[in-house]
């Protein structure tokens, strides 16, 4: 009798199969994965701070429609129109208006000269200057006219429906006392000047 193991019959042998991975495993993930939740992480960083707008209504201020448009008029060679925007707070809505233009950069030249201001839509075949406001009998009207004056501010020529306020020698602002026209209606404005 010797003193030896004794062999086993082996009866379930697996054969190795290097195509499919092993059960329980996992895939390592790839880079290109945690690529594209990165770069949606920077992008929004970058373009968060860019499109970001702070929007208050301030109580009379008014609020711009843009850096101004440069006009050149028989009087001088450029005259810079910025218009504004008021806030009409009317009972359950609100709404913006045309209510304010500042004229800059007039030159001495136009002292004494009549400027003229109209505006007008974005309708390429209507050349129909648009109501600006109404005057206190409730009658509107389409241009803002005044004499331009180097020491004072410039005379109007429809008493109470817009006053002129001086802000320079080379410039002053237009409130229209009871805007008509919406600040979306606005597309552009021209100036034009005559003799006194």
């Amino acid at each position: 009798m010797g003193g030896g193991p004794i062999p086993r019959k082996v009866t379930n042998v697996q054969v190795l199969r290097f195509d499919d991975p092993p059960r329980g495993s996992r895939k390592k993930k790839s880079s290109s994965k945690l690529l594209l939740p990165i770069s949606l992480l920077i992008a929004v960083g970058l373009f968060g701070s860019t499109f970001a707008a702070n929007i208050s209504i301030n109580s009379d201020q008014s609020l711009e429609f843009g850096q101004g448009v440069l006009s050149a008029a028989a009087c001088d060679s450029t005259i810079n129109i910025t218009p504004a925007a008021t806030f009409d707070n009317i009972e359950n809505s609100g709404i913006f208006r045309f209510g304010e233009v500042t004229l800059s950069g007039v030159e001495g030249n136009c002292v004494g000269k009549i400027l003229t201001l109209r505006a007008y839509d974005n309708n390429a075949s209507n050349d129909t200057p648009l109501t600006l406001g109404t005057t206190s009998g409730g009658v509107g009207y389409s241009t803002i006219a005044m004499t331009w004056a180097s020491s004072s501010a410039p005379t109007a020529s429809i008493s109470g429906a817009y006053t002129i306020t001086q802000v320079s020698s080379t410039s002053a602002r237009v409130t229209i006392t009871t805007a008509a026209l919406t600040a979306g209606g606005l597309y552009k404005m021209t100036i034009e000047s005559s003799g006194s």
